[in-house]
């Protein structure tokens, strides 16, 4: 076998693969300086660089990675589809290059190297063009078009690093963009930040219906207010606005109606303040501002306090306002604002069609005789507001310390109010109800007293109105009308068959839905007849609604239940309405007949009240009947049913069935010394006295 000839290499063949490898060692390590310089493009991109000065960054690389004679970068209007040449490092040739550039979309040679996706060579006027697509694998960005110098080769290692290089000027013109983006995302997130912020500033310190601030705003306000006045030494006052029967109008005439009086409410006491009052309104209704409305374009007077603003107007909520007077000398100051308020008021308000008079109590405060801080200037004001309120509306009323008192003592009250229903604390009295002219006892009405945990009787006036506006007095007169229909049957029982008795019932307890319901229930689980069970009302309950009240009279009627108006001529009832309403009895009240033998006007008033009786065939019962002259003036008018202290105090069980027992039968009066009080149970006076006239047709 022979020997395999081994190849002999020259030195210069040697040298020239040497210098070659050394060559292309140079080359891939100025490759890899130009990757690293120009991969700065691409991680520089939160510069924001426009496409023009990342084109005029890249043509240097390009043409280290390559002998270009020239260069340019073309960008793409996506709208248009279409290029146009946006740098060119050979700034002379630039029209040409644009020529060059729509020959070159022409000829497809731009299509061709797009659907390439890589550097493309082609030939142009004798001249050798590389064109490489800037582009992501999201987006055609451009086109790179590199002019080579003559006798120039462009070989793979050069269309890699001509790729990168492009490559690279893609993703920074994406990074570039995408900084744009998030940049202008960033800066409307921080305006809409601060718009909503400044909203809900605005929404959290002012109400939405008035766009009047609010109890925060108005606190503030308050503080400062008190602040300068120690100062000036002036007074500042806050009045609270309450705006009476307020419900009536939502229920009458529907929310939207109320909403817009509260607006108009809030605008007229707007308009009449001083240049240092403070308005507020005072909710935990939320009642408003647009929440999209631009704060910009809020009115500046209605603004959140920057610091002493004796401008500023705020709001609570509901039907409440709040005035605030931050620089008064003396409360007569305070007065004629209030003056003025009601004079502005009391102008008819417009809803659509509708037009009613509003009427409002106001609590008046001062510092700094009522406190130093703005929470005990509201608070004393609420308790002033409460007893304006409760006097009957329509008034104002300044603070005074003992009011506190009285307020604490309702608080006490009130909790003991649920504990005397939960522990049955109350019992039943009854008052007869007298024939003056026979003596007969023809009814009884029943008194509800409440007996305390030490034996203290609370009278119905000092804890019925409590029990009102506690929503007590629904349970209340339920257990009052139990009560009652057990005392019939208990009566039924000791032998006096046919004495009804009448219960006193409260409006909030005559509109429910399932009223007749539960007296029939009550009468039914008693065993009693309907016609010995009476249900009193008050004039005005009965003219509430009076429809729904002939409808719901009727229902009870129809059962043989009683029915009679109690206190008759304290209300405003129609005539023409009265006599639609099927009632049994009309009780004249007590305030008439007090001065009936001496006042002409309540003689008159009894006696209309009298005639129209008899003219609507109607019993009439006289209350609070105390003297012989007052029942000699009712039998004159043939009014001869009575009831008051003359014949018998309320009496409870136990006094009512001895005075039954003692007087129930007499048809004869007794005869005695005459001596003893009317106040005492029984026997009375007026029926120890009196001769038994034939008994009345009436």
């Amino acid at each position: 076998m022979s020997k395999p000839k081994t190849e002999i290499i020259s030195d210069e063949h040697l040298k020239e693969r040497i210098s070659f490898l050394e060559d292309v060692n140079r080359w891939h390590l100025m490759a890899l300086d130009i990757f690293n310089s120009i991969s700065q493009l691409y991680h520089q991109g939160d510069t924001e660089k426009t496409p023009l000065e990342i084109f005029q960054q890249t043509a240097p690389f390009t043409r280290l990675i390559c002998e270009f004679e020239q260069t340019g970068f073309c960008g793409i209007n996506e709208k248009k589809a279409s290029f146009h040449l946006v740098y060119t490092d050979a700034e002379s040739e630039k029209e040409q290059i644009s020529e060059d550039l729509e020959q070159l979309i022409d000829n497809g040679d731009f299509a061709w190297a797009l659907n390439l996706s890589e550097p493309t060579i082609t030939v142009l006027r004798d001249r050798t063009l590389v064109l490489t697509p800037i582009s992501t694998p999201s987006r055609i960005r451009g086109m790179f078009i590199g002019y080579l110098k003559e006798q120039t080769a462009f070989e793979n290692r050069h269309k890699r690093g001509l790729t990168a290089i492009i490559q690279n000027c893609a993703y920074a013109i994406e990074s570039s963009e995408l900084q744009n983006v998030i940049r202008d995302q960033n800066q409307k997130l921080v305006k809409a930040v601060v718009s909503q912020t400044r909203k809900l500033e605005y929404q959290h310190n002012h109400n939405q219906l008035t766009r009047l601030p609010n109890r925060a705003s108005l606190k503030d306000s308050v503080s400062n207010a008190i602040n300068r006045s120690e100062h000036s030494g002036h007074l500042v006052a806050v009045i609270l606005i309450d705006l009476d029967m307020f419900k009536r109008v939502n229920e009458s005439f529907g929310h939207s109606a109320g909403d817009e009086l509260l607006r108009q409410v809030s605008a007229r006491l707007t308009k009449n303040m001083r240049a240092y009052d403070s308005v507020a309104q005072l909710s935990n209704s939320p009642e408003t501002s647009d929440p999209n409305a631009d704060p910009q374009d809020v009115d500046p007077h209605i603004s959140r306090n920057q610091g002493i603003d004796p401008n500023q107007i705020s709001h609570f909520g509901g039907d409440e306002f709040c005035i605030l007077l931050g620089d008064v000398t003396t409360q007569n100051d305070v007065k004629g604002v209030l003056n003025r308020i009601q004079k502005d008021l009391s102008q008819p308000f417009s809803f659509g069609s509708h037009q009613i008079i509003q009427n409002f109590s106001a609590g008046v405060s001062l510092s700094p005789d009522h406190g130093k801080s703005s929470e005990q200037l509201i608070q004393c004001a609420d308790i002033a507001l409460y007893h304006a309120k409760s006097k009957g509306r329509n008034q104002y009323v300044f603070y005074t310390p003992s009011m506190k008192k009285e307020t604490l003592h309702h608080l006490d009250l009130s909790a003991k109010l649920y504990k005397a229903l939960s522990e049955n604390q109350f019992t039943l009295n009854y008052q007869p109800q007298i024939n003056t002219q026979t003596l007969e006892i023809i009814g009884l009405e029943a008194l509800i007293r409440w007996v305390d945990d030490a034996n203290n009787t609370i009278p119905p006036n000092h804890f019925i109105p409590m029990a009102e506006e506690l929503g007590l007095v629904i349970p209340i007169g339920n257990w009052v009308i139990k009560e009652a229909c057990e005392q019939i049957k208990l009566l039924e029982n000791e032998g006096f068959s046919d004495i009804p008795i009448a219960v006193n019932i409260a409006a909030q307890q005559f509109a429910q839905e399932n009223f007749l319901s539960q007296v029939l229930d009550e009468i039914h689980n008693a065993g009693i007849k309907p016609e010995l069970l009476e249900i009193e009302l008050t004039e005005r309950v009965i003219m509430d609604d009076v429809e729904e009240t002939i409808k719901s009279l009727n229902n009870l009627h129809d059962y043989g239940i009683k029915i009679s108006v109690d206190d008759f001529g304290t209300g405003y009832s129609s005539l023409s309405y009265l006599k639609r309403f099927p009632i049994d009895t009309l009780k004249i009240d007590k305030s008439f007949i007090d001065d009936v033998a001496k006042s002409s006007d309540d003689a008159a008033i009894v006696t209309a009240i009298a005639a129209l009786a008899k003219s609507l065939h109607l019993n009439i019962i006289a209350e609070g009947v105390e003297t012989e002259n007052q029942v000699d003036f009712l039998n004159s008018l043939s009014c001869f049913y009575v009831q008051g202290y003359l014949y018998s105090k309320p009496l409870n069980q136990e006094q009512l069935i001895h005075f039954l027992k003692e007087n129930r039968k007499l048809h004869t009066p007794k005869q005695g010394s005459g001596d003893q009080h009317p106040n005492e149970p029984y026997p009375s006076k007026a029926m120890q006295t009196k001769k038994p006239p034939p008994t009345p047709s009436h």
